[in-house]
């Protein structure tokens, strides 16, 4: 086989196996909160996990993209409150990434 084939599937192959940035879904979450986290930007929910049907309690980070609606920022949050996300899923790590974050019922995309 030629050398000019091989090396960029070999290239396409390592970086489709290394590359873990790829979020499967956006799912829409609607819970209280149980725990903030402002020093590391995250906030924890709990769920009912579709599949197990058990009460999960999931790990959900913020960034700079985050946006907020009808709360200026996690600041404006507290333990119990109930809110809307908008978050990614990522399928390879299992970690959340939240795209909108606001008091239920509030949050459009």
């Amino acid at each position: 086989m030629d050398r000019s084939i091989i090396v960029p599937m070999i290239v396409m192959i390592w970086f489709l196996t290394t590359q873990h940035t790829a979020y499967a879904e956006i799912v829409s979450l609607n819970s209280k909160i149980s725990e903030i986290n402002t020093t590391f930007n995250y906030l924890k929910i709990y769920r009912l996990d579709p599949q197990t049907k058990k009460t999960e309690e999931i790990k959900i980070e913020l960034d700079p993209s985050t946006r907020f609606h009808g709360v200026e920022s996690l600041l404006d949050l507290n333990k119990g409150d109930e809110v809307s996300i908008e978050a990614n899923y990522n399928i390879f790590t299992h970690e959340w990434k939240a795209l909108v974050i606001g008091p239920y019922s509030r949050v459009s995309v």
